[in-house]
C-alpha cells in the first residue's frame, strides 16, 4: 500500500482521476503507522531458536525477563531445566497428519463458511436493499451509516477477548449473526448491530486460528487454511450474484446457514485456548 501511494502522489495528474488518486493515498497512509509499529515487534525467540540463532533468540527472552523484573520489583526463580527436541522446519504434508489434521480440517471448513457470512452480508448489502426497493443512492447511504460502527467491533474484542473463552465467543457471535431482518427499516437497525458483531467475530477468530497451532507450524497452518477464506470470498460472490434471480430470501438463507454452520464447527471441533 505505501508503494502504491507514493507512486499515486508522483505520476502526474492528467493520467489519473483526482478523486482515485486521492483514495489510493489515503489507503496507503495507514501502511506508514504499520511500519512504525513493526519496528519495535520483536521476533518470536522460539522461531529463533528453531533457526540456530540462539544468540538473538536469548537477548529477547533476557529483555522480556528484565521487564518482567521491573514490574514486579524482584527477581525471577532460575528457570527449570527441560529437554526439547528442536525441529527446523515443518514439512507442509503434516499439517494433514495428527495433530494437526483435525485442526487443519475444521479451520479449512471454518474460513469457507466465515467467508460467506461476514463477506456475503458486508458487501451485498446495499443490493439486497435495493431488491427490497431501496433506491440505490439511499442504500449506499444506509450503508454508510453502517459501516460507522465498525470500530466498536474490533473494541470490544479487545476488551472481551481474555475474559471470555474465545472459542465460545466465536460461536456466541457467529450464532448472533444468523438472524436476519427483512424489512427495510429492520435491515437499517439490524444491520449496525451486526456490521459491529461482525467485526468484533473477525477480530476474536483472527487470535484464534494463530493458537491452534504451535510455533514451528502457525504461519504455514494459519496461512493455508485462511487462503481457503480468499478463494471462498471469490466463488460466493458467484453464487450469491446466481441466488439474487431467486429472490433476497436465498440469499439470506445461504449466509444464515454459512454462519449456522461456523458455530458448530466451532462449537463441536474447536479446542479452547485462553489462559
Amino acid at each position: 500500500p505505501f508503494v502504491a501511494a507514493i507512486s499515486y502522489v508522483l505520476v502526474p495528474t492528467h493520467f489519473l482521476i483526482d478523486g482515485w488518486r486521492w483514495v489510493m493515498v489515503i489507503g496507503g497512509a495507514g501502511s506508514m503507522f504499520a511500519w512504525h509499529l513493526r519496528r519495535g515487534l520483536p521476533e518470536s525467540p522460539r522461531w529463533l531458536e528453531c533457526r540456530g540463532r540462539t544468540a538473538e533468540a536469548s537477548a529477547i527472552v533476557d529483555a522480556i525477563e528484565r521487564e518482567v523484573e521491573r514490574e514486579h520489583g524482584t527477581s525471577l526463580p532460575p528457570p527449570a531445566s527441560v529437554v526439547v527436541s528442536v525441529e527446523a522446519r515443518l514439512p507442509f504434508l503434516d499439517l494433514f497428519r495428527p495433530p494437526f489434521l483435525t485442526r487443519t480440517l475444521m479451520m479449512t471448513g471454518f474460513q469457507v463458511l466465515q467467508t460467506i457470512g461476514l463477506y456475503g452480508w458486508a458487501n451485498w448489502l446495499p443490493t439486497l436493499l435495493v431488491q427490497q426497493g431501496v433506491p440505490l443512492i439511499t442504500s449506499l447511504r444506509y450503508t454508510l451509516l453502517m459501516a460507522l460502527t465498525s470500530p466498536l467491533g474490533p473494541l470490544l474484542a479487545a476488551v472481551t477477548s481474555d475474559r471470555f473463552e474465545r472459542k465460545w465467543t466465536i460461536v456466541a457471535l457467529s450464532s448472533a449473526m444468523v438472524v436476519r431482518a427483512r424489512a427495510p427499516w429492520q435491515v437499517i437497525a439490524c444491520g449496525a448491530l451486526l456490521t459491529m458483531v461482525s467485526y468484533w467475530f473477525s477480530a476474536a477468530f483472527h487470535a484464534y486460528q494463530a493458537e491452534l497451532f504451535p510455533t514451528r507450524a502457525r504461519a504455514t497452518g494459519v496461512g493455508f487454511t485462511y487462503s481457503w477464506s480468499r478463494l471462498s470470498a471469490a466463488v460466493s460472490s458467484l453464487v450469491i450474484g446466481a441466488l439474487l434471480v431467486q429472490g433476497v430470501g436465498a440469499v439470506v438463507l445461504l449466509i444464515s446457514g454459512a454462519w449456522l454452520g461456523v458455530a458448530l464447527i466451532i462449537g463441536l471441533l474447536g479446542p479452547k485456548t485462553n489462559a
